[in-house]
């Protein structure tokens, strides 16, 4: 049984489409009551392209973005804090340049792979010593 019901490359070209659009706004809004993990990877994605987020605080999202330094945070279910941090974003360039500049190097300090590698292996070290 399939469960996407677009064929591969269908799904690439929504993909690229997708990130094409956000690079050329500069910023993603990304409005979360619960956090699943199709909706963790968003502001990891948006790092990693240098973007601007707007996000509302979630749990378990919450880790993957600094409030103020590499993203704008909203609180939960405030339609209006949201419009407004995203008025305010596109109308300030410097701003989404800036956030999404931080994003992209916590994102490199906190979950490239070499710090990934790092981490698994204290880890390993912590279990079997």
């Amino acid at each position: 049984m399939v469960w996407w019901p677009l064929r591969t490359s269908s799904t690439i070209f929504l993909l690229r489409l997708v990130v094409h659009l956000w690079m050329r706004t500069g910023l993603m809004g990304l409005p979360t009551i619960t956090a699943r993990f199709s909706r963790l990877n968003r502001p990891l994605t948006a790092g990693v392209v240098q973007l601007g987020v707007t996000v509302s605080r979630s749990s378990g999202i919450v880790d993957y973005y600094s409030a103020g330094t590499s993203a704008v945070e909203v609180p939960v279910q405030d339609s209006g804090a949201l419009w407004s941090a995203i008025e305010n974003l596109l109308k300030d360039e410097g701003r989404r340049q800036e956030l999404g500049r931080e994003a992209r190097e916590e994102m490199v300090k906190r979950f490239s792979r070499p710090v990934f590698n790092r981490r698994l292996f204290e880890a390993l070290l912590r279990i079997f010593t």
